[in-house]
């Protein structure tokens, strides 16, 4: 048994903020805490804790955290058009004031070129939702706007919506199997899903998909929608995640699946092709190019980028020697605390002749140099060839770590303080109007 880091979290009874240990059980990861009134649990972290036991420490040895980089979230309303029988908005946002467009533009005012997500609920239930992302883009920003695509089958919506600046459109399509979906959605959706996808590719937009995945309900979308985004050019990634959601009384909790899980059925389902072994390496590259760029990081969100070749997808470790690269900062990291522009210097120049990339299938200028000037960079979008992979979790209060989230790199765009967005959520679910002061709640 090894303790990782200690933490602060909260009991997921009462909310109350309380003590907490990491601790890696060499079979698992788990976190270790409880209050004075509920008493002690042990929340699952990670089965396979190699993430957590090798980016944690290097996270420190960078000292990531504690840059800028402004990426920020905004949720807009709490409506929506699609009958989820489970539904994290509305255990969450139930009530929630709904931002005028003044008070958007009023929030973007001395932001530079912020990164903001827009969020529901189901966003396109605004009917000012253009004029929302028009403020964005107006402000220098780079509007993503979260949807179920429902309305995005209107080619004529689809259009105005991308013409307004919703260059990047995050599409929710958790299966290709349609009986899996409609029991995920309580509705039969996938046709209306898949032609809003063709849609966004006929207007050139920039599209990710988000796949929900929970436990014994569809467990295997993985190859399904990598063959999917193979084969629809305006995909840039797949965002697998798989929500803790707060019961509400009488409901049993349903566990989700954690970032190493999800890692492992995709490893599964490309025939070993993403590995977490290969998802962590890559993670050491981007972090300390991250560190480079003065941007926060974190290790909760895991990503592994894949390459378009022909009508497949493969890993960018077979493009690029990525354990080389991995080596590098692995090396340097202990100089970053107190030698930055040394660390800076050596890791530059033991990095230089791995971000060639391989040339043997043609694909050009280096994967690995493209995919980390789009996530460095943050550029409004990956090249066309690249198709990114993300495993996370949402920070809901069982697995949340609250020194973490003071530096989330992602923001609450309308919190005066700019707090984390899973702290705002937290705050929510507190009931504390002090802690809360721009949401809105209806009277009982």
């Amino acid at each position: 048994m090894e303790l990782l880091r200690l933490t602060r979290s909260v009991c997921p009874t009462c909310l109350k903020e309380v003590e907490a240990r990491i601790v890696d059980r060499g079979d698992a990861v788990v976190m270790e805490k409880g209050c004075d009134d509920h008493g002690p649990v042990e929340v699952l972290l990670a089965r396979d804790g190699t993430a957590l036991r090798e980016l944690l420490p290097l996270r420190e040895r960078l000292g990531l955290g504690r840059g800028g980089g402004e990426s920020y979230s905004l949720y807009v309303t709490s409506r929506c058009n699609e009958p989820c029988p489970t539904c994290f908005a509305n255990q969450c946002l139930d009530g929630y004031h709904e931002p005028s467009v003044f008070e958007v533009r009023s929030a973007l005012e001395g932001l530079h070129a912020p990164r903001v997500s827009v969020f529901g609920g189901e966003p396109t239930e605004r009917a000012d939702l253009f004029e929302i992302v028009s403020a964005i883009r107006d402000a220098g920003g780079e509007p993503v706007v979260f949807t179920n695509g429902l309305k995005l089958v209107d080619p004529n919506y689809a259009r105005e919506l991308v013409d307004a600046g919703a260059r990047e459109v995050r599409l929710e399509i958790d299966t290709l199997d349609p009986d899996i979906l409609a029991r995920l959605r309580g509705a039969d959706v996938l046709d209306a899903k898949l032609t809003a996808l063709d849609n966004l590719d006929t207007l050139g937009a920039t599209a990710f998909i988000e796949a929900v995945v929970v436990p014994g309900v569809n467990e295997s979308p993985f190859d399904m929608l990598m063959e999917l985004a193979a084969r629809t050019p305006c995909v840039r990634g797949i965002s697998f995640r798989s929500y803790a959601f707060r019961p509400r009384p009488k409901e049993r909790r349903v566990q989700p699946l954690r970032p190493d899980e999800l890692i492992a059925l995709a490893t599964e389902a490309t025939d070993g092709a993403v590995t977490i072994a290969r998802v962590v390496a890559f993670q050491k590259v981007l972090a300390a190019f991250l560190r480079l760029a003065g941007h926060r990081w974190c290790p909760a969100d895991l990503i592994y980028p894949m390459v378009r070749h022909g009508e497949d997808v493969v890993p960018v470790h077979d493009v690029a020697d990525v354990d080389a690269l991995a080596s590098a900062v692995e090396r340097t990291a202990h100089l970053w605390s107190t030698y930055p522009a040394l660390a800076t210097v050596r890791l530059s120049a033991a990095a230089a002749p791995h971000l060639a990339g391989r040339e043997a299938m043609g694909l050009g200028a280096s994967a690995i140099q493209r995919v980390l000037a789009a996530l460095v960079g943050r550029q409004t979008s990956l090249d066309s060839d690249l198709v990114l992979l993300s495993f996370g979790a949402f920070c809901d209060p069982t697995v949340i770590d609250l020194d973490l989230m003071g530096q989330c790199p992602v923001r609450d765009l309308l919190h005066p303080e700019r707090r984390a967005m899973c702290a705002s959520y937290l705050a929510y679910l507190r009931d504390a109007p002090t802690d809360r002061r721009i949401w809105k709640v209806r009277a009982p």
